[in-house]
C-alpha cells in the first residue's frame, strides 16, 4: 500500500433513514479542508485482589465518535451543511432559488460520511453523524471563507471499497471572506472589526440505553444556543451603550456575490455582555464583547440561515 494524502482524500456524505443503518446509494462528494472524525475508545483500570503493585489487564471503556469538519464558504454546497444542523429548509423561487433553514428543529438528520484514503485501501464509513455544531465569522480577510462543523455520531466501520455509489459533484461556488457584511436592525453595523457566531444544537450521546455495544444507543437533542464575540474600534459608544443595556437587537451577517447568490445570517434577538475595554498599548483602542442569542417570536427561531443560489433542492436521489 502506498502514503495517503490529504490531497487525494474523497469524502462522501448521504443522510441515512436510521441512526445505526449506513446510508445506500449514490452519496455526495463533500468539498472539505480538513477533518477530525474518528472513533476513540480507551482503557479503563480494573485492580483486584491481592496482584501486586503493577497494572494487570485493562477493562475497554465506553466508545466515542465525533470530531469536526472544516469545509469552505461555498454557495452550492452549503445546503447540505446547513441541512444537517437546522433540517429541512422552506424553498421559494424558481431559477434563482432561496432556501430559508431555522434553528429548534423537532428532529434532526443522520447522515453516513464515508472518508477514503484509495492509496492505503481504506474507506471508513462514519455511521449516524450528527452535525451539532458549527462557527461562522465576518472578518475582513483575504482568500476564501470556510465553516467548522462539530459532528457526534455512532461509530466507524472500515471498508476495503467506496460504498458511495456514483457520487454527486457540482461545481464550488466560494465565497471571498472579505465579502462578509454586518449589520445591526436592517442597518450597517459601524466600526466592527471582527463578529464570530457559534451555534449548537446540544446533542447528548445516549449512553444510558443497554444495548449491548460499547457506542452510543442513539444521539439526543438538547437545548440549542447561540454565542459568541464582537470586536469593534472603539470611536464611539454606540457597542459598549449596547452591552450596559442589554438590549436584544437584530445582528445579521452576510456573505452575498449578487442578489441571487448569497449566504445571509440572521439572530433576530441578541444581547450583549457588559465588559470594559482595554487599553493594550499606544494603537487603537478596540473593545471586544461576548454575545447571546436567544428565540424571537417575530421570526420563530434563535437563527436563520438564507441561502440563495441556483439549487432547486437538496433533497438526494
Amino acid at each position: 500500500m502506498a502514503q495517503a494524502y490529504g490531497f487525494n482524500t474523497n469524502v462522501l456524505m448521504r443522510r441515512q433513514a436510521a441512526f445505526d443503518t449506513p446510508a445506500t446509494g449514490n452519496h455526495v462528494r463533500l468539498p472539505i479542508l480538513r477533518h477530525s472524525l474518528g472513533d476513540t475508545q480507551g482503557f479503563e483500570e480494573q485492580s483486584y485482589g491481592p496482584e501486586g503493585r503493577e497494572p494487570k489487564d485493562p477493562g475497554r471503556a465506553l466508545a466515542t465518535h465525533g470530531g469536526n469538519i472544516e469545509v469552505p464558504l461555498c454557495l452550492t454546497y452549503m445546503g447540505w451543511i446547513l441541512y444537517g444542523l437546522f433540517g429541512a429548509p422552506v424553498i421559494s423561487g424558481s431559477g434563482d432559488y432561496t432556501h430559508m433553514f431555522k434553528s429548534g428543529a423537532a428532529t434532526l438528520p443522520f447522515h453516513t460520511i464515508e472518508i477514503g484514503h484509495p492509496e492505503a485501501g481504506r474507506f471508513l464509513q462514519h455511521i449516524g453523524v450528527m452535525f451539532n455544531t458549527a462557527s461562522f465569522k465576518a472578518d475582513k480577510k483575504g482568500g476564501y471563507g470556510s465553516v467548522s462543523i462539530g459532528c457526534l455520531g455512532q461509530t466507524e466501520v472500515k471498508r476495503t471499497s467506496s460504498q458511495g455509489g456514483t457520487p454527486v459533484e457540482e461545481p464550488l461556488d466560494r465565497v471571498h471572506q472579505w465579502t462578509g457584511a454586518i449589520s445591526k436592525d436592517g442597518s450597517p453595523f459601524a466600526n466592527v472589526t471582527e463578529c464570530e457566531l457559534n451555534f449548537s444544537n446540544g446533542l447528548v450521546a445516549n449512553n444510558d440505553i443497554i444495548n449491548g455495544e460499547p457506542w452510543p444507543a442513539s444521539i439526543d437533542l438538547g437545548q440549542s444556543s447561540l454565542k459568541g464575540n464582537l470586536t469593534a474600534r472603539f470611536v464611539d459608544t454606540e457597542v459598549y451603550d449596547l452591552a450596559v443595556s442589554g438590549d436584544p437587537f437584530a445582528l445579521e451577517l452576510a456573505w452575498a456575490v449578487s442578489a441571487t447568490r448569497a449566504l445571509i445570517l440572521k439572530a433576530p434577538a441578541v444581547r450583549l455582555e457588559k465588559a470594559g475595554i482595554p487599553m493594550e498599548g499606544p494603537g487603537g483602542i478596540r473593545a471586544r464583547f461576548s454575545l447571546r442569542g436567544e428565540w424571537a417570536a417575530s421570526d420563530d427561531a434563535m437563527l436563520i440561515a438564507t441561502l440563495k443560489n441556483g439549487r432547486a433542492d437538496y433533497e438526494h436521489v
